[in-house]
């Protein structure tokens, strides 16, 4: 005769329950936590008045310490050795084995590393969530270009004679770009003569300028000192170049300039060589096409 497992199955679990004890009371559980608050609190009381009576004897012995502060070194030391020997002879506080304060603190820092253990769990689960989460998106980017590859490679076999007008093109383009490249080449050095062919006018002007000012210094009975005589020439500089800017300029073309200065000496000699006008205190370069 066979036997039906889901029947032995049956028979298993209806022996346990029948072998199982009577349920845990409420009541002896409250008990059992007012004893343990109880002695909790029993040995904190008895940790505390051994603290008590380590700080009377730490004060005493630090008072015989001062009154006996006469002693010479070997009295210190014989005196050492006979309080060694005295606390030697006693037993020193040892908490008991079932100590509760220890166990509680023990209990706590269980909890709490429990705790923090929990939290990290859980910021790990949400960052391996996130990076779930990215591999999805990502693995989905990598399958919609994987579609856009071969909707690329049908169009590009439906429509041969398009991409040969585009390697057409693209081989057209590329003499444009040398020939852009050549230009841009061509531009570049340009513009660096001109800046080397600015900066020689340049130079020849503060050459005739400092010549200028220098002449006419020796030639006065006072003669300026080295810093004047280098702001002189400074606000010469600036002058000229400001005239030139304007000049150059499409708004306006007059330039004022201040009476009693450093620059009316440059100024007279533009004007007797007629290569500036004169509007009352403004001047302007002279230009033979600009309309007066």
């Amino acid at each position: 005769m066979e036997i039906d497992p889901q029947t032995v199955r049956k028979d298993k679990v209806r022996d346990l329950l029948r072998n199982l004890g009577p349920p845990v009371d409420q009541s002896s559980r409250t008990a059992a936590q007012e004893t343990y608050i109880r002695r909790l609190r029993g040995d904190i009381e008895r940790t505390k008045t051994f603290l008590r009576q380590a700080k009377v004897a730490n004060v005493q012995l630090q008072d015989e310490t001062a009154a006996n502060s006469t002693w010479d070194h070997s009295t210190c030391q014989q005196a050492h050795l006979i309080s060694l020997y005295e606390a030697y002879k006693k037993l020193p506080y040892m908490a008991m084995k079932n100590d509760l304060i220890g166990i509680a603190t023990a209990a706590s820092l269980t909890k709490k590393a429990v705790h923090e253990q929990r939290q990290t769990s859980k910021q790990i689960e949400d960052d391996n969530i996130e990076i779930e989460r990215a591999n999805v998106q990502q693995t989905q980017l990598l399958a919609d270009y994987k579609e856009i590859d071969e909707l690329l490679k049908q169009r590009i076999q439906a429509h041969p004679e398009r991409m040969d007008k585009l390697r057409a093109k693209l081989r057209q383009s590329q003499p444009l770009d040398m020939e852009l490249e050549l230009k841009l080449e061509s531009v570049q050095n340009a513009t660096a003569s001109m800046k080397a062919v600015e900066e020689r006018m340049y130079q020849h002007v503060r050459r005739v300028v400092t010549k200028l000012y220098a002449l006419q210094d020796w030639e006065n009975a006072s003669v300026m000192d080295e810093q004047t005589f280098k702001t002189s020439i400074m606000l010469a500089l600036s002058l000229i170049v400001t005239l030139v800017t304007s000049l150059l300029s499409s708004q306006e073309k007059w330039v004022a300039v201040p009476t009693g200065g450093p620059e009316e000496k440059l100024l007279l000699v533009m004007i007797r060589n007629n290569l500036v006008v004169v509007r009352g205190n403004e001047v302007r370069l002279r230009d033979y096409g600009f309309d007066e």
